[in-house]
């Protein structure tokens, strides 16, 4: 009975790992505040990250409210960041963006969100003691769960997993960042010695023309 105790709660931790990942990307307007919604249930995990890839100072506001209009995560100005929670009731929750700092430059937001299964209460304690290792002592106590060194490591190992692919995205963005930055660099030093090539020979055209002047023989009618 034990041994299929703990491979129910192991096969629980598999279910907490297996998620749904959504990333897309959208554009801000200047004064404008663009929101999107996902209904999710009590228990759930919810990983969620942003990042301004292009656009004036790369800053924006963004605020995560729950059902009543409870605010969960607000940042003012943030280039990127990270927040982690999880659903503590049934309903809709709202994710916003705003440029209503900006008067004429459009944002580009890069998302990220991690959306996993609904748990029940025994494991979300189950996730909240994911560190704690069972112990002989504790073996004729039924009233805490607890969970075996296997299910601990798998636990740590879906934790690093999700930060591995989170800061795999922040890389690519990055990336993305700076080369949208080198090639506009690029193109307008390419414009700029259009202009200046195209101005030197104006002035040299002028000179030749100008200077001519002064070796023209004039005859007198």
């Amino acid at each position: 009975f034990a041994m299929l105790r703990s491979a129910f709660n192991v096969v629980c931790v598999l279910v907490l790992i297996i998620g749904v990942s959504q990333a897309f990307i959208f554009e801000v307007p200047p004064k404008v505040e663009d929101c999107f919604y996902e209904e999710l249930l009590k228990g759930t995990d919810v990983g969620f990250s942003f990042q301004v890839t292009s656009g004036g100072a790369l800053d924006i506001d963004v605020v995560v409210t729950g059902p009543g209009d409870d605010v969960l995560y607000g940042a003012k100005g943030d280039k990127y960041g990270k927040y982690f929670f999880v659903a503590h009731i049934k309903g809709t929750y709202k994710f916003c963006f705003s440029n209503q700092m900006s008067t004429v430059t459009t944002k580009k937001v890069d998302v990220t969100m991690q959306i996993g299964k609904q748990r029940t209460e025994e494991e979300i304690v189950l996730s909240i003691l994911s560190g704690r290792e069972r112990k002989e002592d504790d073996g004729d106590d039924e009233t805490l769960p607890l969970i075996s060194p296997l299910q601990s490591s798998i636990m740590q190992l879906a934790d690093a997993l999700h930060s591995l692919q989170a800061e795999e995205k922040y890389m690519r963005v990055r990336e993305r960042v700076h080369r949208d930055t080198s090639e506009s660099t690029n193109t307008r030093i390419l414009f700029t010695s259009i202009i200046e090539n195209g101005f030197l020979i104006a002035v040299s055209v002028f000179q030749v023309f100008f200077l001519k002047r002064f070796f023209e023989v004039k005859r007198a009618v």
